[in-house]
């Protein structure tokens, strides 16, 4: 069984968080709100929170594989996010719509970095 854990993207703070707890708890004023505890704030709006699923693998070097992370197998110049697309959590080439299978691929799979704190990246 693969270990289910998350990270959070904090797009207030601009931090990434490591997920310990989930609460999700109805409050009168602002609707439902979202408490990660390892973010300083408990509850913060759901809106300034993303989070992010372990895929249960790690690359080629042990580096833990997350949803929204980039990635590249070998070519630099062929990058891949993780995201989730139909059933799975699979890599989605940048550039063109090709996927990758995340197992299938692990031994030459290298992250980069993620979306959120390498934006750059992306182009």
């Amino acid at each position: 069984m693969r270990d289910i854990r998350f990270r959070a993207w904090d797009s207030k703070n601009h931090q990434m968080f490591d997920v310990t707890k989930i609460d999700f708890r109805r409050d009168d004023r602002y609707g439902y709100r979202l408490g990660i505890s390892d973010i300083p704030e408990f509850f913060t709006y759901r809106q300034e929170i993303t989070l992010m699923q372990f895929t249960g693998l790690q690359d080629s070097k042990g580096v833990d594989i997350y949803e929204s992370d980039i990635y590249h197998q070998g070519d630099i110049n062929i990058l891949y996010v993780v995201e989730w697309i139909d059933s799975g959590l699979k890599g989605r080439q940048l550039g063109n719509q090709s996927t990758a299978g995340l197992d299938h691929w692990r031994s030459k799979t290298v992250v980069i970095g993620n979306i959120y704190e390498n934006p750059e990246l992306l182009k």
